[in-house]
């Protein structure tokens, strides 16, 4: 006999699991960016948008980075984006030394994926979702990592750890600083 607790228990083919959830909100997240095939019809016709509307910026700002990869960068933002992946480099080094670091270090280890990006400050090797979240809570841990002040935020601990992952899949280091200017 079943207790009426085991029941209400989801089987392990039912869980929903962190990546599922993910997906999920990745799916739903792209299903409401995505424009409608009315909206498609109406910029196809050639009709202009509003000029207040948020079709009238994406044109030229989708334009624009289409273009960026292309254009070579200015050396003084390159230079720039360099200081800002080394500071945020060596906030994640000093954050493994702190409590979330390390727990950020031991969720990589033991969750694991497919072996295929670097931790920094350890020799962990796993997915490249697992350790842009962990080098994301590395660079964030002490909060010595870069800000920017107009926005009240620190852009670092979240665009180099994503970026990183680009990197390490097309063994580029350029993207990286084109990703993080």
């Amino acid at each position: 006999m079943t207790s009426r607790r085991e029941e209400s228990r989801p089987n392990d083919s039912q869980r929903l699991t962190r990546r599922d959830l993910l997906e999920r909100a990745g799916l739903a997240a792209a299903a409401f960016a995505i424009p409608s095939a009315s909206e498609n019809a109406f910029l196809l016709r050639g009709q202009a948008a509003a000029p207040n509307s948020p079709a009238s910026a994406m044109n030229p700002l989708s334009t624009y980075m289409s273009e960026a990869a292309s254009r070579s960068l200015p050396e003084e933002v390159a230079e720039k984006t360099k200081h800002h992946i080394l500071d945020t480099l060596a906030a994640m080094i000093s954050g493994s030394n702190l409590l979330p670091g390390q727990r950020a270090l031991q969720f990589a280890q033991a969750y694991g994926g497919k072996e295929i990006c670097t931790v920094a400050a350890s020799k962990t090797l796993c997915g490249a979702i697992e350790a842009a979240l962990a080098n994301g809570v590395l660079a964030h841990a002490d909060e010595t990592d870069d800000s920017h002040s107009p926005s009240q935020s620190h852009p670092g601990c979240a665009v180099v750890p994503a970026a990183h992952i680009s990197c390490a899949r097309s063994r580029s280091a350029m993207i990286l600083v084109r990703a993080s200017r």
